[in-house]
């Protein structure tokens, strides 16, 4: 295990993780960190929360899982598959716990 000057785990076991200057994670590469490796990448909004996930793995096209956020908050309320079309959605409950 290895890690960065901010603390970041940077090597575990066969994963590379990549952070930003503000300590956000960009990218985990699980691998050798050649051409057989498998690279899951993230996007985030203005705001910092993730709003894609792109998983690359040799040979196969990439899979881009896309999250729309409903509210202020952090937790995704929508998940959209390739074609945009919501895949998941969040409702909170009275209680406030969220039902998928």
């Amino acid at each position: 295990m290895a890690h960065d000057a901010h603390g970041n785990t940077t090597t575990l076991a066969d994963q590379t993780l990549e952070f930003d200057m503000a300590n956000r994670h960009l990218s985990t590469s699980i691998g050798h960190g050649d051409d057989t490796s498998t690279l899951i990448a993230y996007t985030r909004d203005v705001t910092n929360r993730i709003e894609a996930r792109t998983v690359t793995t040799p040979g196969e096209t990439p899979d881009t899982t896309r999250y729309a956020h409903t509210a202020a908050a952090d937790v995704s309320g929508l998940v959209l598959d390739a074609g945009d079309q919501v895949s998941e959605y969040t409702v909170g409950t009275a209680e406030g716990v969220g039902d998928s």
